[in-house]
């Protein structure tokens, strides 16, 4: 069983679709996607939509995801995965109008409400959960208790300020945890380190 795969630098600069690609990999732990060209993806839906062992995925930050459209259940069922870094994720252009063969539509259910073990959550000025039009809306599920401490179903922002998944602000650029010792906890690493 392969418990990680780096495929780092994997020229995928010719792919528009990349639904499904690691659905159902149980038992990643890691995946490495550093350094991808996607500029040219229109559908990440369903990407990595069943990785039930999956806790981080490397390199998204370096993805160029304007031409997206379908991002649906993109890590739904995605139990225990702990941080996603969307700092240069574009999902404005997410639309329901829009349909790839075998994929879901524009932001629905993005992480679906399963993903409550969720930790950290990056977000850059041109990432939304709503997308354009009437896009189905992708929010992330609100943290549990059971899985983080201190959880109370809110996020919160590096002020401490907390919100509702479906008040986090959108295309404004943030850090938000899944709970205040969390956000406490990050501050006192930070510093002591």
């Amino acid at each position: 069983v392969l418990p990680s795969i780096d495929v780092r630098n994997w020229d995928v600069s010719k792919a528009d679709s990349f639904n499904a690609m690691f659905n159902d990999c149980m038992a990643f732990k890691t995946i490495d996607l550093t350094n991808w060209n996607t500029s040219n993806v229109i559908a990440f839906s369903q990407m990595g939509e069943g990785c039930e062992a999956l806790e981080y995925i490397i390199g998204m930050n370096t993805w160029d995801t304007s031409n997206g459209k379908n991002f649906g259940e993109m890590f739904r069922y995605c139990y225990i995965l702990k941080e996603v870094d969307f700092s240069n994720f574009n999902t404005k252009n997410a639309t329901i109008s829009y349909q790839h063969p075998n994929s879901e539509k524009g932001l629905n259910q993005m992480f679906g409400p399963e993903v409550t073990g969720l930790e950290k959550i990056i977000i850059g000025e041109d990432f939304t959960f709503l997308g354009s039009g009437d896009c189905t809306k992708g929010y992330p599920a609100a943290p549990s208790a059971t899985k983080i401490s201190g959880a109370d179903g809110l996020w919160y922002n590096e002020e401490g300020i907390g919100f509702a998944p479906s008040a986090i602000p959108n295309l404004k650029k943030a850090v938000y945890y899944a709970s205040k010792d969390l956000f406490v906890s990050k501050r006192i690493a930070f510093f002591t380190s």
